[in-house]
Protein backbone atom coordinates (compact mmCIF):
# COMPACT_ATOMS: atom_id res chain seq x y z
CA UNK A 1 0.00 0.00 0.00
CA UNK A 2 1.51 3.32 -1.07
CA UNK A 3 1.57 6.48 1.04
CA UNK A 4 -1.27 8.10 -0.90
CA UNK A 5 -3.62 5.20 -0.18
CA UNK A 6 -2.49 5.03 3.46
CA UNK A 7 -3.14 8.74 3.96
CA UNK A 8 -6.53 8.46 2.29
CA UNK A 9 -7.59 5.46 4.36
CA UNK A 10 -6.30 7.02 7.58
CA UNK A 11 -8.01 10.37 6.91
CA UNK A 12 -11.25 8.65 5.87
CA UNK A 13 -11.18 6.41 8.95
CA UNK A 14 -10.70 9.34 11.32
CA UNK A 15 -13.48 11.38 9.74
CA UNK A 16 -15.78 8.33 9.57
CA UNK A 17 -15.19 7.63 13.25
CA UNK A 18 -16.00 11.25 14.15
CA UNK A 19 -19.14 11.20 11.98
CA UNK A 20 -20.37 7.90 13.43
CA UNK A 21 -19.79 9.03 17.01
CA UNK A 22 -21.50 12.35 16.31
CA UNK A 23 -24.46 10.66 14.59
CA UNK A 24 -24.90 8.08 17.36
CA UNK A 25 -24.77 10.89 19.92
CA UNK A 26 -27.50 12.82 18.08
CA UNK A 27 -29.68 9.72 17.76
CA UNK A 28 -29.16 8.75 21.40
CA UNK A 29 -29.91 12.17 22.88
CA UNK A 30 -32.91 12.68 20.62
CA UNK A 31 -34.20 9.27 21.73
CA UNK A 32 -33.85 10.34 25.38
CA UNK A 33 -35.62 13.61 24.63
CA UNK A 34 -38.50 11.80 22.85
CA UNK A 35 -38.93 9.41 25.77
CA UNK A 36 -38.87 12.18 28.37
CA UNK A 37 -41.29 14.29 26.35
CA UNK A 38 -43.72 11.37 25.95
CA UNK A 39 -43.64 10.53 29.67
CA UNK A 40 -44.37 14.21 30.41
CA UNK A 41 -47.43 13.98 28.15
CA UNK A 42 -48.54 10.80 29.94
CA UNK A 43 -48.10 12.59 33.27
CA UNK A 44 -50.25 15.51 32.13
CA UNK A 45 -52.84 13.08 30.75
CA UNK A 46 -53.04 11.28 34.10
CA UNK A 47 -53.64 14.49 36.04
CA UNK A 48 -56.20 15.68 33.50
CA UNK A 49 -58.11 12.41 33.75
CA UNK A 50 -58.23 12.55 37.57
CA UNK A 51 -59.26 16.19 37.44
CA UNK A 52 -62.16 15.48 35.09
CA UNK A 53 -63.25 12.41 36.98
CA UNK A 54 -63.09 13.57 40.59
CA UNK A 55 -63.01 17.35 40.62
CA UNK A 56 -65.81 18.01 38.13
CA UNK A 57 -68.93 16.60 39.82
CA UNK A 58 -71.06 16.56 36.70
CA UNK A 59 -68.77 14.21 34.79
CA UNK A 60 -69.17 10.50 35.43
CA UNK A 61 -67.02 7.62 34.27
CA UNK A 62 -68.99 6.75 31.15
CA UNK A 63 -68.99 10.33 29.94
CA UNK A 64 -65.25 10.51 30.57
CA UNK A 65 -64.72 7.34 28.55
CA UNK A 66 -66.54 8.91 25.62
CA UNK A 67 -64.54 12.15 26.01
CA UNK A 68 -61.27 10.20 26.01
CA UNK A 69 -62.30 8.27 22.94
CA UNK A 70 -63.01 11.33 20.83
CA UNK A 71 -60.49 13.71 22.37
CA UNK A 72 -58.14 14.97 19.67
CA UNK A 73 -55.32 15.16 22.21
CA UNK A 74 -55.74 11.52 23.18
CA UNK A 75 -52.50 9.61 22.67
CA UNK A 76 -52.27 6.76 20.17
CA UNK A 77 -53.71 3.52 21.58
CA UNK A 78 -54.05 5.17 24.94
CA UNK A 79 -55.17 3.12 27.93
CA UNK A 80 -55.93 4.43 31.42
CA UNK A 81 -56.65 2.65 34.68
CA UNK A 82 -57.42 4.21 38.08
CA UNK A 83 -57.37 2.19 41.32
CA UNK A 84 -58.24 3.15 44.86
CA UNK A 85 -56.15 2.33 47.90
CA UNK A 86 -57.82 -1.07 48.13
CA UNK A 87 -56.69 -1.76 44.56
CA UNK A 88 -60.26 -1.71 43.31
CA UNK A 89 -60.89 -0.43 39.82
CA UNK A 90 -62.36 3.08 39.82
CA UNK A 91 -62.02 3.97 36.16
CA UNK A 92 -60.68 2.58 32.92
CA UNK A 93 -60.84 3.64 29.30
CA UNK A 94 -62.88 1.86 26.66
CA UNK A 95 -61.28 -1.29 25.25
CA UNK A 96 -58.73 -1.21 28.02
CA UNK A 97 -56.46 -4.26 27.92
CA UNK A 98 -53.96 -3.01 30.50
CA UNK A 99 -52.95 -5.54 33.14
CA UNK A 100 -51.21 -4.09 36.17
CA UNK A 101 -49.51 -6.57 38.49
CA UNK A 102 -49.13 -6.11 42.20
CA UNK A 103 -45.38 -5.32 42.06
CA UNK A 104 -46.06 -2.31 39.84
CA UNK A 105 -48.72 -1.01 42.24
CA UNK A 106 -46.34 -1.46 45.17
CA UNK A 107 -43.70 0.58 43.36
CA UNK A 108 -46.19 3.41 42.85
CA UNK A 109 -47.17 3.27 46.53
CA UNK A 110 -43.49 3.40 47.51
CA UNK A 111 -42.11 5.91 44.98
CA UNK A 112 -45.27 7.96 44.16
CA UNK A 113 -44.29 7.79 40.47
CA UNK A 114 -42.84 5.20 38.11
CA UNK A 115 -41.99 5.18 34.43
CA UNK A 116 -41.58 1.90 32.58
CA UNK A 117 -41.90 0.25 29.20
CA UNK A 118 -43.90 -2.72 27.99
CA UNK A 119 -42.50 -3.60 24.57
CA UNK A 120 -43.41 -0.59 22.39
CA UNK A 121 -45.71 0.96 25.01
CA UNK A 122 -44.65 3.50 27.61
CA UNK A 123 -46.37 3.20 30.97
CA UNK A 124 -46.55 5.76 33.77
CA UNK A 125 -47.89 5.13 37.25
CA UNK A 126 -48.80 7.96 39.64
CA UNK A 127 -50.13 8.35 43.14
CA UNK A 128 -52.62 11.28 42.98
CA UNK A 129 -54.77 12.71 45.76
CA UNK A 130 -58.31 13.84 44.83
CA UNK A 131 -61.26 14.58 47.13
CA UNK A 132 -59.12 13.64 50.13
CA UNK A 133 -58.61 10.20 48.66
CA UNK A 134 -55.46 8.60 47.20
CA UNK A 135 -55.75 7.01 43.78
CA UNK A 136 -53.24 5.05 41.75
CA UNK A 137 -53.37 6.14 38.14
CA UNK A 138 -51.79 4.15 35.30
CA UNK A 139 -51.59 5.58 31.77
CA UNK A 140 -50.02 3.76 28.81
CA UNK A 141 -49.78 4.60 25.13
CA UNK A 142 -47.63 4.19 22.04
CA UNK A 143 -45.62 7.19 20.85
CA UNK A 144 -46.40 6.44 17.23
CA UNK A 145 -45.37 9.78 15.80
CA UNK A 146 -42.29 10.13 18.00
CA UNK A 147 -41.06 6.65 17.05
CA UNK A 148 -41.72 7.38 13.38
CA UNK A 149 -39.63 10.55 13.65
CA UNK A 150 -36.92 8.59 15.43
CA UNK A 151 -36.86 5.98 12.65
CA UNK A 152 -36.72 8.69 9.99
CA UNK A 153 -33.89 10.39 11.88
CA UNK A 154 -32.03 7.06 12.00
CA UNK A 155 -32.45 6.66 8.23
CA UNK A 156 -31.35 10.23 7.51
CA UNK A 157 -28.30 9.92 9.75
CA UNK A 158 -27.29 6.58 8.19
CA UNK A 159 -27.57 7.85 4.63
CA UNK A 160 -25.85 11.11 5.57
CA UNK A 161 -22.93 9.23 7.19
CA UNK A 162 -22.46 6.98 4.17
CA UNK A 163 -22.56 9.89 1.73
CA UNK A 164 -20.23 11.95 3.91
CA UNK A 165 -17.73 9.08 4.19
CA UNK A 166 -17.76 8.62 0.40
CA UNK A 167 -17.23 12.34 -0.17
CA UNK A 168 -14.44 12.39 2.41
CA UNK A 169 -12.78 9.36 0.77
CA UNK A 170 -12.67 10.90 -2.71
CA UNK A 171 -11.73 14.33 -1.33
CA UNK A 172 -8.95 12.76 0.76
CA UNK A 173 -7.70 10.78 -2.24
CA UNK A 174 -7.65 13.93 -4.38
CA UNK A 175 -5.89 16.11 -1.83
CA UNK A 176 -3.38 13.40 -0.87
CA UNK A 177 -2.55 13.05 -4.56
CA UNK A 178 -2.02 16.79 -4.82
CA UNK A 179 0.02 16.88 -1.62
CA UNK A 180 2.32 14.05 -2.75
CA UNK A 181 2.94 15.39 -6.25
CA UNK A 182 6.14 17.21 -5.14
CA UNK A 183 7.43 13.97 -3.63
CA UNK A 184 6.69 12.14 -6.88
CA UNK A 185 8.63 14.88 -8.65
CA UNK A 186 11.55 14.37 -6.26
CA UNK A 187 11.49 10.60 -6.82
CA UNK A 188 11.39 11.11 -10.59
CA UNK A 189 14.36 13.47 -10.49
CA UNK A 190 16.36 11.28 -8.13
CA UNK A 191 15.74 8.28 -10.37
CA UNK A 192 17.60 10.03 -13.20
CA UNK A 193 20.71 10.74 -11.09
CA UNK A 194 23.61 8.31 -11.35
CA UNK A 195 27.40 8.32 -11.15
CA UNK A 196 27.75 10.11 -14.47
CA UNK A 197 25.55 13.10 -13.58
CA UNK A 198 26.06 13.71 -9.87
CA UNK A 199 26.13 17.43 -10.66
CA UNK A 200 22.34 17.40 -11.07
CA UNK A 201 20.22 18.82 -8.27
CA UNK A 202 16.66 18.19 -7.11
CA UNK A 203 14.16 21.00 -7.56
CA UNK A 204 10.89 20.62 -5.61
CA UNK A 205 8.79 22.40 -3.06
CA UNK A 206 8.40 26.11 -2.47
CA UNK A 207 9.53 28.26 0.40
CA UNK A 208 10.34 26.51 3.66
CA UNK A 209 7.90 23.61 3.47
CA UNK A 210 8.94 20.03 4.25
CA UNK A 211 9.37 19.12 0.56
CA UNK A 212 11.75 22.04 0.05
CA UNK A 213 13.70 20.98 3.15
CA UNK A 214 13.85 17.41 1.83
CA UNK A 215 15.14 18.66 -1.52
CA UNK A 216 17.74 20.87 0.16
CA UNK A 217 18.91 17.98 2.35
CA UNK A 218 19.12 15.64 -0.63
CA UNK A 219 21.05 18.24 -2.63
CA UNK A 220 23.55 18.57 0.22
CA UNK A 221 23.97 14.81 0.19
CA UNK A 222 24.53 14.93 -3.60
CA UNK A 223 27.19 17.59 -3.09
CA UNK A 224 28.98 15.36 -0.60
CA UNK A 225 28.68 12.38 -2.92
CA UNK A 226 29.95 14.39 -5.88
CA UNK A 227 32.89 15.63 -3.84
CA UNK A 228 33.58 12.12 -2.56
CA UNK A 229 33.49 10.61 -6.07
CA UNK A 230 35.74 13.39 -7.39
CA UNK A 231 38.23 12.80 -4.59
CA UNK A 232 38.09 9.07 -5.17
CA UNK A 233 38.63 9.51 -8.90
CA UNK A 234 41.52 11.89 -8.29
CA UNK A 235 42.93 9.55 -5.65
CA UNK A 236 42.87 6.52 -7.96
CA UNK A 237 44.32 8.48 -10.86
CA UNK A 238 47.20 9.95 -8.86
CA UNK A 239 47.85 6.80 -6.85
CA UNK A 240 48.07 4.69 -10.00
CA UNK A 241 50.45 7.22 -11.53
CA UNK A 242 52.62 7.35 -8.42
CA UNK A 243 52.77 3.55 -8.17
CA UNK A 244 53.46 3.09 -11.88
CA UNK A 245 56.62 5.24 -11.81
CA UNK A 246 58.74 3.08 -9.42
CA UNK A 247 57.39 -0.13 -10.95
CA UNK A 248 58.35 1.05 -14.44
CA UNK A 249 61.78 2.06 -13.17
CA UNK A 250 62.31 -1.35 -11.53
CA UNK A 251 61.22 -3.19 -14.64
CA UNK A 252 63.40 -1.01 -16.89
CA UNK A 253 66.50 -1.51 -14.75
CA UNK A 254 66.00 -5.28 -14.68
CA UNK A 255 65.33 -5.51 -18.43
CA UNK A 256 68.43 -3.48 -19.30
CA UNK A 257 70.56 -5.52 -16.90
CA UNK A 258 69.38 -8.84 -18.38
CA UNK A 259 70.23 -7.79 -21.94
CA UNK A 260 73.92 -8.67 -21.37
CA UNK A 261 76.34 -9.74 -18.73
CA UNK A 262 77.45 -7.09 -16.25
CA UNK A 263 80.26 -6.61 -13.81
CA UNK A 264 79.73 -6.94 -10.08
CA UNK A 265 79.87 -3.19 -9.68
CA UNK A 266 77.16 -2.73 -12.32
CA UNK A 267 74.95 -5.39 -10.72
CA UNK A 268 75.39 -3.72 -7.36
CA UNK A 269 74.48 -0.34 -8.87
CA UNK A 270 71.32 -1.81 -10.45
CA UNK A 271 70.36 -3.58 -7.20
CA UNK A 272 70.91 -0.34 -5.30
CA UNK A 273 68.64 1.52 -7.75
CA UNK A 274 66.01 -1.22 -7.50
CA UNK A 275 66.26 -1.14 -3.72
CA UNK A 276 65.64 2.62 -3.71
CA UNK A 277 62.63 2.18 -6.00
CA UNK A 278 61.27 -0.59 -3.79
CA UNK A 279 61.78 1.54 -0.68
CA UNK A 280 60.01 4.39 -2.39
CA UNK A 281 57.19 2.04 -3.43
CA UNK A 282 56.90 0.63 0.10
CA UNK A 283 56.75 4.08 1.62
CA UNK A 284 54.12 5.13 -0.89
CA UNK A 285 52.03 2.00 -0.26
CA UNK A 286 52.18 2.53 3.50
CA UNK A 287 51.11 6.11 2.96
CA UNK A 288 48.16 5.01 0.86
CA UNK A 289 47.12 2.46 3.45
CA UNK A 290 47.40 5.05 6.21
CA UNK A 291 45.34 7.50 4.14
CA UNK A 292 42.69 4.85 3.54
CA UNK A 293 42.63 4.04 7.25
CA UNK A 294 42.20 7.68 8.22
CA UNK A 295 39.44 8.14 5.64
CA UNK A 296 37.60 5.06 6.87
CA UNK A 297 37.73 6.26 10.48
CA UNK A 298 35.80 9.42 9.57
CA UNK A 299 34.00 10.86 12.57
CA UNK A 300 34.83 7.84 14.74
CA UNK A 301 38.10 9.47 15.88
CA UNK A 302 38.04 10.18 19.59
CA UNK A 303 40.43 12.92 20.79
CA UNK A 304 42.56 12.17 23.82
CA UNK A 305 44.97 14.27 25.93
CA UNK A 306 48.55 14.26 24.58
CA UNK A 307 51.77 16.17 25.24
CA UNK A 308 52.37 18.16 22.05
CA UNK A 309 56.09 18.68 22.73
CA UNK A 310 56.64 14.93 23.09
CA UNK A 311 54.93 14.27 19.76
CA UNK A 312 57.21 16.85 18.10
CA UNK A 313 60.35 15.25 19.61
CA UNK A 314 59.22 11.81 18.46
CA UNK A 315 58.52 13.13 14.96
CA UNK A 316 61.94 14.82 14.83
CA UNK A 317 63.73 11.59 15.83
CA UNK A 318 61.82 9.55 13.26
CA UNK A 319 62.65 11.95 10.41
CA UNK A 320 66.35 12.09 11.28
CA UNK A 321 66.56 8.30 11.64
CA UNK A 322 64.97 7.67 8.26
CA UNK A 323 67.36 9.97 6.43
CA UNK A 324 70.72 10.86 7.95
CA UNK A 325 70.97 13.93 5.70
CA UNK A 326 67.88 15.53 7.21
CA UNK A 327 68.17 17.82 10.23
CA UNK A 328 65.26 19.20 12.25
CA UNK A 329 65.80 22.15 14.59
CA UNK A 330 63.14 22.27 17.29
CA UNK A 331 62.71 25.45 19.35
CA UNK A 332 60.14 26.78 21.84
CA UNK A 333 58.61 30.15 22.63
CA UNK A 334 56.62 31.09 25.75
CA UNK A 335 57.45 27.71 27.20
CA UNK A 336 55.19 27.23 30.25
CA UNK A 337 56.29 26.31 33.73
CA UNK A 338 53.37 23.92 34.19
CA UNK A 339 53.25 20.79 32.04
CA UNK A 340 49.44 20.93 31.77
CA UNK A 341 49.75 23.88 29.37
CA UNK A 342 51.42 21.53 26.84
CA UNK A 343 48.59 19.00 26.96
CA UNK A 344 46.07 19.25 24.09
CA UNK A 345 43.18 17.10 22.89
CA UNK A 346 43.89 15.21 19.66
CA UNK A 347 44.87 11.95 17.99
CA UNK A 348 48.51 11.24 18.62
CA UNK A 349 49.02 8.90 15.66
CA UNK A 350 47.55 11.28 13.09
CA UNK A 351 49.32 14.32 14.51
CA UNK A 352 52.62 12.49 14.41
CA UNK A 353 52.04 11.45 10.80
CA UNK A 354 51.29 15.06 9.87
CA UNK A 355 54.35 16.41 11.67
CA UNK A 356 56.64 13.82 10.07
CA UNK A 357 55.33 14.64 6.59
CA UNK A 358 55.76 18.39 7.11
CA UNK A 359 59.28 17.94 8.49
CA UNK A 360 60.32 15.59 5.67
CA UNK A 361 58.96 17.92 2.99
CA UNK A 362 60.68 20.91 4.58
CA UNK A 363 64.00 19.05 4.65
CA UNK A 364 63.53 17.58 1.16
CA UNK A 365 62.87 20.91 -0.53
CA UNK A 366 65.47 22.90 1.45
CA UNK A 367 68.91 23.30 -0.07
CA UNK A 368 70.58 22.42 3.22
CA UNK A 369 68.05 19.63 4.02
CA UNK A 370 67.18 21.38 7.26
CA UNK A 371 63.79 22.15 8.74
CA UNK A 372 63.02 24.54 11.57
CA UNK A 373 60.04 23.89 13.87
CA UNK A 374 58.83 26.48 16.36
CA UNK A 375 56.35 25.66 19.14
CA UNK A 376 54.58 28.72 20.58
CA UNK A 377 52.45 28.17 23.70
CA UNK A 378 49.54 30.53 24.37
CA UNK A 379 47.01 30.57 27.18
CA UNK A 380 44.29 28.62 25.38
CA UNK A 381 46.06 27.07 22.40
CA UNK A 382 49.44 26.24 20.89
CA UNK A 383 50.86 27.18 17.50
CA UNK A 384 53.40 25.14 15.56
CA UNK A 385 55.39 26.81 12.76
CA UNK A 386 57.26 24.73 10.14
CA UNK A 387 59.98 26.68 8.28
CA UNK A 388 61.95 25.57 5.23
CA UNK A 389 64.34 27.16 2.73
CA UNK A 390 62.87 25.43 -0.31
CA UNK A 391 60.53 26.09 -3.19
CA UNK A 392 57.53 28.23 -2.34
CA UNK A 393 53.90 27.64 -3.27
CA UNK A 394 52.04 29.87 -5.66
CA UNK A 395 49.00 31.64 -4.29
CA UNK A 396 46.68 29.89 -6.76
CA UNK A 397 47.97 26.50 -5.55
CA UNK A 398 47.27 27.17 -1.85
CA UNK A 399 43.60 26.00 -1.94
CA UNK A 400 44.82 22.57 -3.14
CA UNK A 401 47.44 21.85 -0.49
CA UNK A 402 45.11 19.45 1.35
CA UNK A 403 44.24 17.44 -1.77
CA UNK A 404 46.02 14.03 -1.89
CA UNK A 405 48.82 13.78 -4.50
CA UNK A 406 48.37 17.36 -5.70
CA UNK A 407 51.59 18.75 -7.21
CA UNK A 408 52.29 22.44 -7.60
CA UNK A 409 53.48 23.63 -10.96
CA UNK A 410 55.83 26.10 -9.30
CA UNK A 411 59.53 25.26 -9.57
CA UNK A 412 61.21 28.59 -8.78
CA UNK A 413 63.20 29.09 -5.60
CA UNK A 414 61.79 31.30 -2.87
CA UNK A 415 63.20 32.61 0.41
CA UNK A 416 62.04 31.27 3.73
CA UNK A 417 58.52 29.88 3.55
CA UNK A 418 56.35 29.35 6.63
CA UNK A 419 53.64 26.75 7.20
CA UNK A 420 51.48 27.13 10.27
CA UNK A 421 49.53 24.51 12.15
CA UNK A 422 47.27 25.44 15.10
CA UNK A 423 45.63 23.16 17.64
CA UNK A 424 43.36 24.33 20.46
CA UNK A 425 43.88 23.13 24.01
Amino acid sequence: MNIRTKLTVLFCSIVAFILVVFSISIFYFYSLYREKDFFDRLDKKAHKTVELLFQLNDVDAKVLQIIDKYDLQTLFDEEALILDTKKNEVYKTLNNKMVIDTSLINQVILNKKIETKDKSREVIGLSITANAQIYYVFISAIDKYGLEKLNKLELIISIGCLLSILIVFFAGYYFSTKALEPIKMVVKQVDTINVSNLNMRVQAGTGNDEIAQLSATFNKMLERLEESFAMQKNFVSNASHELRTPLTSIRGNIEVTLMQSRTNEEYQAVLHAVFEDISRLTKMTNGLLELARITSLGTKLQPEPIRIDEVLWQSKDEVEQKNKKYKVKLSFENFPEEEEALVIMGNESLLKTSFVNLMENACKFSSNHTSEVLLVVYEKYVKIVFIDNGVGIKEEDLPHIFEPFYRSSSSRQMPKNHYHSQRSN
